[in-house]
């Protein structure tokens, strides 16, 4: 798989429809833009698009949850 590049953003809400939380509360993104093997061509099954997803999906878990407990 060819990853372009990786976002990871973290966020602190401390306010929500104006009104104070009471609380921090942290959320963290990690998000992937990769090369699709599919482009230009037509199938109908996407297998091959669900096991990258599954390739990924625990490096982008680390990077969120990284990203989360830098915010602390």
């Amino acid at each position: 798989m060819d990853i372009r590049k990786i976002v990871t953003t973290c966020e602190d809400i401390q306010a929500e429809l104006g009104e104070p939380t009471g609380r921090i509360v942290r959320k963290a993104v990690a998000s992937a833009v990769i090369d699709n093997p599919l482009v230009g061509k037509r199938h109908k099954d996407l297998i091959i698009l669900e096991a990258m997803g599954a390739e990924i999906s625990g490096l982008l878990a680390e990077r969120a949850l990284a990203a989360w407990c830098r915010g602390k």
